[in-house]
């Protein structure tokens, strides 16, 4: 849908994905085909704490950018997955965010 979306609308597409999993070749394939056809897809390393060529869609081709997550102080977070398939870390654990509690609420969280 999103790939015949941004292409019907002229635009540039791009979809997130923010799960992972075990690898899996049709998850992969799904993925890589939409970067066949133009769409940006990034994708999340995973939270397994090891190799991310190990997981889907993280392990798709190189079309894809996948993304692990950094702490505040720039570290990789314990979680985040790692290995060659990463392409980029970005900030995603101890991240100070605006919270629900007020107009000025704070909290320090994950994800």
């Amino acid at each position: 849908w999103a790939t015949n979306h941004a292409k019907s609308a002229g635009t540039v597409g791009v979809i997130s994905i923010s799960l992972g999993g075990g690898k899996n070749a049709g998850i992969n394939a799904a993925v890589e085909a939409a970067a066949e056809e133009g769409m940006l897809v990034v994708v999340a390393a995973g939270n397994d704490n090891r190799n991310a060529c190990f997981s889907s869609p993280a392990s798709a081709g190189g079309k894809v950018v996948t993304v692990g997550s950094t702490t505040i102080s720039d570290e990789r977070s314990w979680f985040s997955n790692y290995g060659t398939c990463v392409d980029i870390f970005a900030p995603g654990s101890d991240i100070i965010s605006s919270w629900k509690d007020s107009d000025t609420s704070t909290n320090t969280i994950s994800g």
